[in-house]
């Protein structure tokens, strides 16, 4: 039975992006449904506590959101901030998966600011500063494999002063096993790039800009990377580097050691690709919540719309 999209009553789960593989058939659904039931028969199931957007749940990794209720004073994330331009010290993870963002060693911190994307709060992070937070995920919760990334950001200095390798995003230390989400290097800085090693293993967005955006990355089945800026694709490219996920860094490259001005809004990390209907709903969430000027429809959401 095909499942209409929360967002749109045009497109069904049955169908899927162009680029995602066919899910399992209905007997090894079944198969594993009898599994989990017979497994997790007396217990309580820690899967079913974790959350995404709009009910999106399934693999869900990480949920970084500035709204202030998610936004602390104090590394224990007990005091809420209360204003613009208090410090940020804890981003509390609302994924459940406890993966708070927090102070990257020494270096300075963000700030909170309301009403900045379309009435929306953020966290502002200064470049000078090399202003960042991340979580370093414990030895057992490291994962590799497919993701997708959604990311909602504003660059605050123009493109002729981005250096090299400012970043919003990034998964570890290591060049060709983690990636950042961040601008390219040198000549390819005026555009940001899902950057592994060089440009030549990269995958662009489109160039930079001062307008507010919707960034994902989808890494599916291993293999391909794709990138969408505001909903239309960008690139498509056969990869299988920067896909173990040991920390997450905000606003940081994998060094750790350049910053980025920006707005960072909200983040969003699952590890699968998401289906049609999945990758419409969380998008259609953001750009909702964010009015995204000059949106377009997802690639698999406008086909099947049309």
């Amino acid at each position: 039975i095909s499942r209409l999209c929360n967002s749109s009553p045009g497109i069904t789960r049955e169908h899927r992006h162009k680029h995602i593989q066919p899910r399992t058939s209905c007997l090894q659904r079944i198969g594993v449904l009898l599994l989990l039931v017979v497994v997790g028969f007396g217990t309580h199931s820690a899967a079913a506590d974790l959350v995404g957007p709009v009910g999106i749940n399934e693999g869900i990794k990480l949920w970084l959101d500035a709204n202030p209720k998610y936004v602390y004073l104090d590394a224990a994330c007990l005091n809420e901030v209360t204003g613009t331009g208090d410090v940020v010290r804890c981003w509390e993870d609302r994924s459940g998966n406890n993966a708070h963002a927090k102070q990257y060693r020494s270096r300075s911190l963000p700030t909170y600011a309301a009403d900045t994307i379309n009435g929306q709060p953020v966290l502002q992070f200064n470049k000078t500063t090399r202003d960042g937070l991340w979580h370093e995920l414990a030895s057992l919760d490291r994962w590799s494999g497919a993701y997708t990334l959604f990311l909602v950001v504003q660059q605050r200095d123009p493109v002729s002063s981005i250096g090299s390798f400012q970043s919003y995003f990034s998964n570890g230390n290591r060049r060709a096993n983690h990636f950042q989400l961040a601008h390219g290097k040198n000549a390819h800085a005026s555009s940001v790039w899902v950057w592994t090693s060089n440009s030549g293993s990269s995958t662009k967005f489109e160039s930079s800009s001062l307008e507010p955006r919707i960034y994902v990355a989808s890494h599916q089945d291993d293999t391909t990377i794709t990138t969408y800026t505001n909903g239309k694709e960008n690139q498509s490219r056969t990869s299988s580097n920067g896909r173990d996920f040991d920390h997450y860094k905000i606003n940081l490259n994998r060094a750790g050691n350049k910053g980025n001005a920006s707005y960072i809004a909200e983040v969003v990390l699952y590890s699968r690709s998401l289906d049609d209907c999945e990758f419409y709903d969380v998008y259609k969430y953001l750009l909702d919540k964010y009015g995204i000027p000059d949106e377009t429809m997802p690639e698999g959401a406008s086909a099947l719309n049309s």
